[in-house]
């Protein structure tokens, strides 16, 4: 049976993890451990108990208003001290946070082959998406396995160089997730949208929290206050707890009438708001 440390800390992880560790958990010939940064720390937990899975490890890195090089640093030095003590024969690493890619170097400095799922998205700019485009082509230079959702991101892989035998094309996770998940929910996730099947308005449902968007947020926040100003139309905003998010956007559409302003929802609720 082989041992396989399954690294993730932040809510889309989680996601687009979820099936993978249940698949895992599934097959005879793997034992799985759930390892987390904590990088998200409620975010995080109440997605992968909506999944009915739990980690094994936490390293409980979240502070407040940390930076990007605190991050991963935390991260990095507590893979290290944990994968001291374990014995795994492959690291899986998702996508392009700052936990990726401390769990990528991590497992590279242990020489533990590094499976990367959702390998090969490309912008082409460096800085943006920012960190994740940097930490996506990090990644691929030290990864062994190279999990490619479409035959574009594979493309992507093979013109940087990488052997294209050890890149798979598998689709994407999130869509599995998201499959599950529709229906599960029984309710919006909050009482301020309890009403939301008997409100007759259109529903205009709105995130922005990327880093990228920081700049532009109380542009942003103004422009959702004019389509919430357009007659029979409700926005919902599901409010990043970011404090810079949180900053930008609420002086522009907390007071609105017609913005209902909530806590970031669990995943279930999303899916089901999002139908």
């Amino acid at each position: 049976m082989r041992s396989l440390a399954v690294v993730l800390g932040t809510r889309p992880e989680a996601i687009k993890f979820a099936p993978v560790i249940r698949a895992l958990q599934d097959d005879p010939r793997f034992a799985p451990v759930v390892v987390s940064t904590g990088q998200h720390r409620q975010m995080l937990d109440e997605t992968l108990d909506a999944f009915g899975l739990t980690t094994d490890v936490d390293l409980k890195v979240m502070a407040p208003k940390q930076t990007l090089s605190q991050v991963t640093y935390r991260s990095l030095r507590g893979l290290e001290d944990w994968f001291g003590s374990a014995a795994v024969d492959a690291v899986l690493v998702h996508g392009d946070t700052a936990t990726t890619f401390a769990g990528a170097l991590a497992g590279f400095h242990q020489r533990v082959p590094v499976i990367h799922v959702e390998a090969g998205l490309r912008s082409g700019h460096l800085g943006s998406p920012f960190p994740e485009e940097g930490n996506r082509r990090l990644v691929a230079q030290i990864a062994a396995l190279h999990l490619a959702p479409t035959p574009g991101n594979a493309a992507n892989l093979r013109g940087e160089g990488i052997d294209p035998a050890t890149i798979a094309i598998t689709g994407n996770t999130v869509i599995d997730a998201l499959r599950w998940a529709c229906g599960q929910a029984a309710d919006y996730g909050d009482p301020a949208l309890a009403d939301l099947d008997a409100d007759p308005r259109r529903v205009v449902l709105a995130s922005a929290h990327r880093r990228e968007a920081w700049p532009h947020l109380p542009a942003i926040g103004r422009a959702l206050a004019r389509i919430a100003d357009e007659p029979d139309t409700r926005v919902i905003v599901p409010l990043h707890r970011n404090p810079v998010v949180r900053e930008g956007l609420l002086p522009h559409i907390g007071a609105h009438p017609n913005i209902t302003v909530v806590d970031p929802l669990p995943y279930l609720a999303f899916c089901k708001l999002m139908a």
